[in-house]
C-alpha cells in the first residue's frame, strides 16, 4: 500500500515549503481575494475557516497543526508567500466532491474513476482538467526530450517570441525554457514574449555576477528563466557571459596570404576579444577572410588608407549588438579605428605590401605567433639583411623585414664555398662568429631575441655569402592591448 501526505502542501516560489504563506478560496472565476467563499477545516463544513488561510512548514494550519480545508463548489485561489510575492493564481479550480455528486453525467463522475484522454470530457471535470495538462503525464522520453520545455524563438528580433506547449499562463518567478534562439538579437533592446503574456527584458549576468543587458545571437541555446527584481519581471539568461580574465586567449590561430592577391585568411578554435574597457568575449570557430583593398568590417581600418611597402595589423573585431564577427587592417598596433558598432578587438598579426601598384600582402603563414615568409607570389626570396662581405661587423636593419611588434626574429644564414658568415642581435666585441652562423658552404636557420631594431652581421671569404629574415615572432602572441 503505497503511503501519501495526509495534507494539501504548498511550496514557495523557489521551490522551498510556502512558509507563512497566505491562501485565498474564492467565487469560480473570480478573483479570490475580493470575491472569498465560505472555506471549512472540517469534511463536514462546520469549522468556518478564517481567510487567508496561513501556511507553516508549506501545510495550511489549523490551530497550529497542518489541516485540510473544504469547499463544496468549484473555486478560484491565489497563493501569495509572506512577502506577498505571488506563487499561484487559478480562477478556475475543480472540486472534486462536487464532481463526485454528480452522478447523471458519465463524463463527469465515470470519467474520474477510469480516466480515457481520447473521450471529449465536460469542461469543468477533473477528465477535462487531465486532458489539458500534458506536464500531469509527460513520460520519461518526453522529459529527456525536453518536449515541453524547449522551444524555437520567433518573432522579428529583438521583439522575441515563444510560443510554448501547453502556453504559460502568467509569468512567475522559476518558470523555465530553453530557447533556440532564431536570429541575431540587439543587446540592450532584446525583450521575449512568452504565450502572448507581454514582452519583458533580456538579462544575463557579466562575469562578476552583475545583471546586465542579454546578449541573443542566431543557433544561440538559452536556458532562460522568469524572474523578478522587486518591481518588474524579466527573463535572465543562466548562461552567464564570459569572464574577461583567466584561461586561454586564443587557440590554434591561422593566417595566409598568397601575394598574388588582397585577401589574407585568419581562423582561430577559439580567441578572446575585449573592449576599451576589458570587458571580453569569447568567440569559437572564427573564419574570416580580409580583403584589403576594401574598407570597413572585413577590409582596410577607414582611417588608413592601402600605401606600397608599409607594415599594417590585422585585427578581429566583434559588434556585440548584432554578433557580428569580422577582420579589420590598420596602421595602429594598439588602437584601430572600428566601424560602427565594433566595440570588441584583438591584434592577431601584421603584414607588410609589397613595392607594386598592387599593394598586395608579402606571401606568408602565421601560425599561433609565428609568421613565415613563403616564397611564391611577390615573394621570390626571403627578404635580404645582408649578402657578400662585411668590413668588421656591420649592423643591419631589419625595419624593412619584420614589424615593430616583432619580438625575435627568424634568419637564415649561407655562406659560400670558403665563406664564413656570423649573425648576432648586438654589436659582437668578443670573436669572430655570433650566435649564429655559417661557414663553408653551409646553411643555418635560427631563431633569436632582437635588442634593437638592427642584428650584426659579419661576412668574409665570398661575395655570394647571404643573410636572409625567413619570419618572426610576434610580441607576446595576438594580444589585445587598451588604447
Amino acid at each position: 500500500m503505497e503511503i501519501q501526505t495526509p495534507f494539501a502542501f504548498f511550496r514557495d516560489t523557489d521551490g522551498t515549503p510556502l512558509d507563512g504563506g497566505y491562501i485565498y478560496i474564492g467565487v469560480e472565476n473570480q478573483e479570490p481575494i475580493t470575491n472569498p467563499v465560505n472555506v471549512y477545516w472540517d469534511e463536514a463544513r462546520t469549522i468556518l475557516a478564517a481567510q487567508p488561510l496561513r501556511t507553516l512548514g508549506g501545510y495550511p494550519v489549523h490551530a497550529g497543526a497542518p489541516a485540510n480545508v473544504y469547499v463544496g463548489s468549484n473555486y478560484s485561489i491565489t497563493v501569495k508567500n509572506k512577502s506577498g510575492e505571488l506563487v499561484v493564481s487559478l480562477l478556475r479550480a475543480t472540486s472534486i466532491e462536487a464532481n463526485l455528486a454528480d452522478s447523471t453525467s458519465a463524463l463527469r463522475n465515470a470519467g474520474m474513476v477510469a480516466y480515457d484522454p481520447s473521450l471529449p470530457y465536460e469542461v469543468g471535470s477533473v477528465g477535462h482538467a487531465l486532458a489539458s495538462i500534458p506536464s500531469a503525464y509527460v513520460t520519461y522520453a518526453a522529459d529527456q526530450a525536453q518536449t515541453y520545455r524547449a522551444f524555437t524563438s520567433t518573432g522579428t528580433a529583438p521583439a522575441f517570441v515563444l510560443t510554448p506547449t501547453p502556453a504559460l499562463t502568467a509569468y512567475t518567478v522559476g518558470k523555465r525554457f530553453r530557447w533556440k534562439i532564431h536570429a541575431n538579437g540587439t543587446t540592450g533592446s532584446n525583450t521575449g514574449n512568452i504565450s502572448g503574456l507581454g514582452a519583458i527584458n533580456f538579462k544575463q549576468r557579466d562575469a562578476t555576477g552583475a545583471l546586465v543587458d542579454g546578449v541573443l545571437k542566431t543557433g544561440q541555446l538559452a536556458d532562460v528563466e522568469v524572474a523578478y527584481d522587486g518591481s518588474v519581471y524579466y527573463l535572465e539568461i543562466l548562461n552567464p557571459l564570459p569572464s574577461s580574465g583567466g584561461g586561454s586567449e586564443y587557440v590554434d590561430f591561422n593566417a595566409s596570404c598568397t601575394g598574388a592577391s588582397a585577401a589574407i585568411t585568419m581562423t582561430a578554435a577559439r580567441v578572446t576579444l575585449r573592449n576599451a574597457s576589458g570587458s571580453s568575449v569569447e568567440l569559437s570557430n572564427v573564419s574570416e577572410t580580409l580583403t584589403i583593398t576594401n574598407t570597413g568590417a572585413g577590409g582596410m581600418d577607414k582611417s588608413d588608407s592601402l600605401a606600397a611597402s608599409t607594415w599594417y595589423y590585422t585585427y578581429f573585431i566583434y559588434n556585440p549588438a548584432t554578433g557580428d564577427v569580422s577582420s579589420l587592417a590598420s596602421l595602429s598596433p594598439t588602437a584601430p579605428t572600428l566601424p560602427s558598432g565594433y566595440t570588441h578587438y584583438r591584434r592577431m598579426g601584421a603584414f607588410r605590401t609589397d613595392a607594386t601598384a598592387n599593394k598586395y600582402p608579402l606571401a606568408g603563414i602565421q601560425c599561433d605567433n609565428v609568421w613565415q615568409y613563403t616564397q611564391t607570389g611577390n615573394v621570390s626570396a626571403y627578404p635580404p639583411i645582408a649578402s657578400g662581405n662585411t668590413t668588421g661587423v656591420t649592423e643591419c636593419s631589419v625595419e624593412t623585414c619584420l614589424p615593430p611588434t616583432s619580438s625575435e626574429i627568424c634568419i637564415v644564414c649561407y655562406a659560400a664555398a670558403s665563406g664564413i658568415v656570423g649573425v648576432q642581435p648586438f654589436a659582437n666585441t668578443q670573436g669572430r662568429l655570433g650566435l649564429a652562423g655559417a661557414s663553408d658552404g653551409g646553411t643555418l636557420w635560427a631563431r633569436m631575441l632582437l635588442v634593437t631594431r638592427s642584428v650584426y652581421v659579419e661576412a668574409s671569404g665570398s661575395a655570394t655569402n647571404y643573410v636572409g629574415c625567413t619570419g618572426w615572432v610576434d610580441n607576446g602572441g595576438p594580444i589585445y592591448v587598451e588604447a
